[in-house]
């Protein structure tokens, strides 16, 4: 069994550290008979997708090679414990971890097929999220989309939504529409009222 780690740096270290909380490290994954050209491939896509997510600081393979040493990432990469991956959380002071394991199944070198999972493991939880692999090499977008949707997506980024935002001012709008709505029809009620009591006048 082969344990890799792909060293590629597609960006200047930490030009993509948006000054966020949230910190995401991406070790890379433990191989089995996947070419170098595919490896690369793959992890360039997952970071540039890791880079996408707004106020989310990353640390690519390389970088978590720089500060943790290869001996001890190739360890996590074996055996992506609990233990392990909150022990890296611990050690660079991150929130998540994505890793896994991936593997070509068969000899077929034109229409490969990877097998395998996908892991996002989440410090606040303790616990894991996690992608199933069973697609041909070509098919991988749709592993990647499920990537996006289920371990990227939900990164807890701190980020408010335009409703958490300014929901206090949508609050205060509210009341303050509210009791002009009730004073003017309070002071409608008022008026009629006192129109009714008048009368009609009796002629003489």
């Amino acid at each position: 069994m082969a344990c890799s780690i792909i060293l590629v740096e597609i960006v200047p270290q930490g030009a993509y550290a948006k000054g966020s909380a949230v910190k995401v490290v991406f070790l890379g994954f433990r191989y089995e008979n996947v070419s170098p050209e595919m490896q690369n491939r793959i992890e360039v896509r997952i970071l540039g997708m890791l880079y996408q997510k707004e106020s989310v600081q990353v640390l690519s393979p390389s970088q978590a090679v720089q500060l943790l040493g290869s001996e001890r990432v190739n360890t996590v990469l074996t055996t992506s414990s609990t233990d392990s991956l909150r022990s890296v959380c611990s050690s660079l002071n991150a929130d998540y971890v994505i890793t896994g394991q991936l593997k070509t199944l068969g000899r077929d070198t034109v229409r490969p097929v990877l097998e395998g999972q996908i892991i996002r493991y989440d410090k606040q939880e303790d616990g894991f999220r996690t992608v199933d692999v069973l697609r041909h090499y070509d098919e991988f977008d749709l592993v990647l989309a499920d990537i996006q949707r289920n371990l990227i997506d939900t990164i807890n980024s701190g980020e408010q939504t335009f409703l958490q935002r300014y929901m206090p001012l949508i609050a205060v709008g509210l009341v303050v529409v509210g009791g002009f709505i009730l004073l003017l029809t309070s002071s409608t009620s008022s008026s009629n009222s006192g129109t009714s009591k008048g009368g009609t006048p009796t002629p003489n």
